[in-house]
């Protein structure tokens, strides 16, 4: 089962906008893309999506293959959880600010170790 908290912001985006009743296409013609994105990044966050249970593809004749994703019955299901914030303080959040801290105070003290009148 998919937590709702792993997605990236890109699919999770595309959550909404389904939720909402708005799909993008993803037609050869004429894809469309979420704002500021590539349509390949878009359609990698719909396969994110499709890979978690969340997504089915839609392949059509006049589009090809996955021209269009609806949401699984487990998405519907699973709604409010999904739309939900991520919490500020998940383990890998947590792993990865511990890590840059830690990163700038050795920056920090070597920069200070190395400037010091010998």
């Amino acid at each position: 089962m998919a937590n709702g908290h792993d997605l990236s912001e890109d699919a999770r985006k595309l959550l909404r906008l389904h939720f909402a009743g708005r799909s993008l296409s993803m037609r050869r013609s004429r894809p469309e893309s979420l704002p500021g994105r590539s349509v390949e990044e878009t359609r990698q966050a719909y396969r994110e999506l499709v890979a978690l249970g969340l997504m089915d593809p839609v392949s059509t004749f006049a589009g090809g293959p996955e021209a269009l994703y609806r949401l699984t019955e487990e998405a519907d299901k699973r709604q409010d959880e999904l739309q939900r914030a991520p919490r500020w303080f998940s383990r890998s959040a947590m792993a990865r600010r511990m890590s840059r801290a830690w990163s700038l105070i050795g920056k920090a003290v070597s920069a200070a170790r190395s400037s010091a009148p010998s």
